[in-house]
């Protein structure tokens, strides 16, 4: 197996691992009810907006795309950072109004164990990398096309699953 066919299966396996988790994360967020109240609905917002970039840097990559892909992944990097605030201050709240003398080592215990996970909202941000790392592969098998070298564009060679596990 050559380099090229190796970096195919790598950005393949980005793809797809991405798509699990924004696809996983809103069968999650709907499965324990994430949507009440409007701040509730920014994560599925964001990885519906991450199944869409994905679908346009799989189907049609392009430079300016891929730049742009890459753009919205750094927004769902901050809608994460986000959540887990979000997810911070609610453990907050609550160890505060349940124990309101609590020693300040077990209040942070408290923060960091309560009942809003802070590994969920990290599961967005984890996606979001995989799709801008995915983003880089797709990239670095570009080659130029005719046409576009002129205007300072590569055609870029899409990973497809095909082409990644097609034997040597």
């Amino acid at each position: 197996m050559g380099p090229t066919r190796a970096l195919e299966r790598i950005g393949v396996f980005l793809h797809v691992m991405a798509l699990g988790l924004f696809l996983g994360t809103i069968g999650e967020l709907f499965a324990v009810k994430h949507y009440g109240e409007p701040i509730k609905l920014l994560p599925i917002a964001l990885c519906v907006i991450g199944c869409l970039a994905l679908a346009a840097a799989w189907l049609r990559p392009s430079r300016r795309g891929l730049q742009s892909v890459r753009g919205l992944m750094v927004f769902t990097l901050i809608g994460s950072l986000i959540g887990v605030y979000e997810h911070i201050q609610g453990n907050l709240e609550l160890s505060q109004e349940i124990h309101r003398h609590m020693a300040t080592m077990a209040r942070i215990k408290a923060v960091l164990t309560g009942r809003n996970p802070l590994a969920a909202p990290g599961m967005l941000a984890v996606a979001a990398l995989l799709l801008i790392a995915a983003t880089y592969v797709t990239e670095a098998l570009a080659k130029p096309g005719a046409g576009r070298a002129e205007k300072g564009e590569a055609e870029v060679r899409k990973p497809t699953p095909m082409r990644a596990w097609r034997s040597a």
